[in-house]
């Protein structure tokens, strides 16, 4: 007995010191299988996968047996209807070490008894397990603390609404080693909830979907504020449906994403019926990394609204100016040029005095969406005037491939609205095309102006056709 407190000092050190929850597990199963001189096994209950640890001490016919044992200690609904090696064990005793985070049991180590050895050596295993639990408590805190900075960095580098719920929705799915995630974004105009869905989600779904609020689990989320964790069916009648959660039988857990008084939707992760629980941890963890995640959304959603015209959803003048300033300031410290396109509406106060603003705006709106559909998805389209819009096209300078862009931008405009299903409106669009720095501007305000000349020319000569500004004389 004289060597067990050199074991006992030797594990203990080498637990306080352990860097990762796999050291501190091997630390504390390799000091109680020497001082007890018998097979040890050790399993951690981790978010994503359970660890393990092992000390044979020449006995390795008892380890399976003592695995399933440390396996059904840890979480007993794991192995439900498994045959637990009983006949192995038949003629051992053994010994069950749980260690206990309050009512929790994080892990557990199983060795073959000795009542003598550990009835003397209890006070060392208390001692053993209070370190191995404040040693794990610690190490979790830690990666808890980096990966609420990463996902602060990660989703800080955006203020891109739908960019930054894509960046979320990966995140968590990953760090929380579920099936799949989904984002709701309360809808105060319509009153129910606009879900995003996440990267695992089965191929073929659409981008978005609404979801009622009444009879869902992430309606009652965002109405009460208060999370959900949903491992089996609860006798309350809210059951996980695959209207909100995607499949017709699993285990889910559903956050509130609030902003100081205010709820801005929830965040739900989901597993199959066979897959992990969710634990309590799981939940604070997850409801701390939702308080960084709606602060987020109402930043986004904030600028958005200052840089988004709020009739069209295109860019603003604000918005605009920037960007041209932007652009130049590239230009000038990489020399890539771009590409400046002005259309102006034909016959638009015709429109509004003929039909009413509102019929106007809905063609503003219209016309809009044919732009986003016509270009690429990285083309600027701004809302520069009443009927005007502007667009900038990075890294292209080439006037015949502009020139065949900017007629099929034309052709698009040219045609028939029909709105509400009963209003016929005749549209087409005079535009002006210019580059830099090929047309020789000496600032974006010159720029500017070359392209409005250039939109004003084109509805001089007709209308409905493009017209490129004309390039300097190189006299």
């Amino acid at each position: 007995m004289a060597e067990i407190p050199e074991h006992w000092q030797h594990g203990l050190s080498a637990l306080l010191a352990a860097e990762t929850e796999q050291a501190a597990l091997e630390a504390a199963v390799g000091a109680i299988a020497a001082m007890l001189n018998t097979p040890a096994v050790g399993v951690l209950k981790g978010r994503s996968e359970h660890l393990s640890s092992v000390a044979g001490q020449g006995q390795e016919q008892y380890i399976a047996p003592l695995f399933v044992e440390a396996l059904h200690t840890v979480d007993p609904n794991l192995l439900a209807g498994m045959q637990r090696h009983i006949d192995l064990l038949r003629d051992c005793a053994v010994l069950r070490l749980p260690f206990r985070d309050g009512a929790q049991v994080l892990g557990a180590v199983c060795t073959l008894d000795q009542p003598r050895n550990s009835a003397a050596l209890a006070p060392y295993f208390a001692t053993l397990e209070l370190a191995f639990v404040q040693t794990v408590q610690r190490l979790r805190r830690l990666a808890e603390t980096q990966l609420l900075y990463e996902i602060s960095l990660r989703l800080s580098s955006t203020l891109d609404l739908p960019q930054l719920l894509h960046e979320v929705l990966a995140l968590t799915a990953t760090t929380f080693a579920a099936k799949s995630s989904r984002i709701f974004l309360y809808d105060e105009r319509t009153s129910d909830l606009a879900m995003s869905f996440g990267p695992t989600s089965r191929p073929g779904a659409p981008d978005t979907l609404r979801v009622p609020m009444d009879g869902t689990i992430a309606g009652r989320v965002v109405r009460d504020g208060v999370a959900i964790i949903r491992n089996h069916q609860d006798a309350d009648g809210m059951v996980i449906s695959e209207q909100d959660a995607g499949i017709a039988v699993g285990k889910l857990i559903c956050v509130p994403l609030k902003h100081f008084s205010r709820t801005l939707g929830a965040l739900m992760l989901i597993n199959q019926l066979d897959g992990p629980d969710f634990l309590d941890e799981d939940l604070r963890l997850l409801s701390t990394v939702a308080s960084t995640i709606a602060v987020m959304i109402a930043n986004a959603r904030l600028y958005q609204r200052a840089i988004r015209d709020a009739l069209t959803g295109a860019y603003n003048r604000g918005a605009f100016d920037n960007t041209l300033q932007e652009a130049w300031q590239r230009w000038q410290a990489t020399g890539k040029g771009f590409t400046l396109i002005l259309l102006d509406l034909d016959n638009f106060k015709q429109v509004n005095d003929r039909l009413g603003h509102t019929t106007g705006d809905q063609v503003l709106q219209q016309v809009t969406r044919i732009l986003w559909e016509t270009l690429r998805e990285e083309d600027n389209i701004f809302r520069y005037g009443g009927e005007e819009f502007g667009i900038l096209i990075d890294d292209l300078v080439e006037l015949p491939v502009l020139s065949a862009i900017t007629e099929r931008l034309r052709a698009a405009l040219d045609r028939e609205l029909t709105l509400n299903n009963l209003v016929r409106v005749r549209i087409s669009a005079s535009i002006g095309l210019v580059t830099h720095p090929c047309h020789g501007a000496s600032s974006p305000r010159d720029l500017l102006d070359i392209a409005d000349d250039a939109a004003y020319q084109a509805k001089r000569n007709g209308k409905n056709q493009v017209a490129v500004a004309p390039l300097p004389s190189l006299a």
